[in-house]
C-alpha cells in the first residue's frame, strides 16, 4: 500500500493513501464534512465531503473494497 507524506508544524505525518474504485476516484462531490458509522465494523468515519465514506479504511484495506462505495476493488 502507498502512503502519502503530509507535512505538519511538528514535521511530516504519513497518511495512508485512500482506496478508492476507479469511478469514486472520478466522481464529484459536496464540500462538506460529514459523519457516519462504518457498515462493516461500526466505527465512525469522519469525510470532507458528501456523501460520506461507507467503510472505515481499515476495513476497506482488510476486505480490499472501496471506501466511499463498498465495491470490491480488482486489485
Amino acid at each position: 500500500m502507498s502512503t502519502v507524506r503530509k507535512a505538519t508544524k511538528k514535521g511530516a505525518v504519513t497518511i495512508p493513501e485512500r482506496l478508492l474504485c476507479e469511478y469514486c476516484k472520478n466522481a464529484k462531490y459536496l464540500d462538506q464534512e460529514d459523519f457516519t458509522f462504518c457498515e462493516i465494523c461500526g466505527a465512525p468515519v469522519i469525510s470532507r465531503h458528501r456523501p460520506p465514506y461507507k467503510i472505515c479504511h481499515e476495513c476497506a484495506q482488510r476486505e480490499n473494497r472501496c471506501e466511499q462505495c463498498g465495491e470490491k476493488l480488482d486489485f
